[in-house]
């Protein structure tokens, strides 16, 4: 999801910082996507009707690829 969906969602940024326990600050410093962390409480604080996503181009964190060997 795109910070402006969660935004929309919610009605405003102090409700959507309200809903998922995180400050106003924190919400205002997002670019187009939240944090990934903060998608998934989004996630669980709109009862899945919004979905977190990676952003297309963005590795994902952690993640670890082992290329087979022959």
């Amino acid at each position: 999801m795109r910070t402006d969906q969660a935004i929309t969602f919610f009605g405003n940024k102090s409700a959507l910082s309200r809903a998922i326990g995180y400050s106003r600050q924190a919400v205002y410093h997002w670019g187009e996507y939240p944090p990934l962390n903060a998608q998934l409480r989004i996630q669980l604080a709109s009862d899945n009707l919004l979905m977190a996503e990676q952003p297309v181009g963005r590795p994902i964190i952690g993640a670890h690829f082992k290329t087979p060997t022959p």
